[in-house]
């Protein structure tokens, strides 16, 4: 229910950005670190806004997670207003907490100097389940679906760790 507000009143997915300096864990399986869960190359709710780039407060070259939404309601908001040249990152999102309401759907949307250049949606999504949504690079700005090895959306199962969930 949208209009339900607070902790526990719904599903808890989580939106995060990774930099390509981040190691993290190997939540696929595949032998390489796929960079969630990274403290400071992640981007989420318990790292929302890590120090990227200049030590300098007046250069906003940092990303932010602007909104963590916990009830289900959506949406949650990040924002990185001077990536650096050269680089990929990743957007992926994670279903924290289900709170007894099942499986959900997620909807991502990437938008460039503020124009939509990219929406996608994954119906389903079930209790740990970490969508990993798109690449982005920069300069050019390309978006690049992140699928499995038969094209279709990769989702892996996380929440092994204790304390993660």
């Amino acid at each position: 229910d949208p209009a339900d507000e607070g902790p526990e009143a719904g599903a808890d997915l989580d939106l995060h950005f990774v930099h390509p300096f981040a190691q993290g864990y190997d939540i696929d399986g595949d032998g390489t670190p796929d960079g969630y869960f990274d403290n400071p190359f992640d981007t989420f709710w318990f790292n929302d806004t890590p120090e990227w780039g200049s030590l300098d407060p007046a250069v906003d070259d940092n990303p932010s997670l602007d909104r963590d939404d916990t009830d289900g309601a959506g949406p949650e908001n990040l924002n990185l207003n001077m990536p650096q040249d050269g680089l990929t990152y990743k957007v992926g999102v994670h279903y924290w907490a289900d709170h007894g309401f099942g499986a959900s759907d997620a909807t991502v949307r990437i938008y460039l100097e503020q124009v939509l250049v990219f929406e996608q949606t994954l119906e389903g999504l079930t209790d740990c389940d970490l969508w990993e949504v798109a690449k982005i690079s920069w300069p050019s700005g390309q978006i690049t679906p992140i699928t499995n090895a038969s094209g279709q959306p990769k989702v892996a199962s996380f929440c092994a760790l204790e304390g993660w969930n």
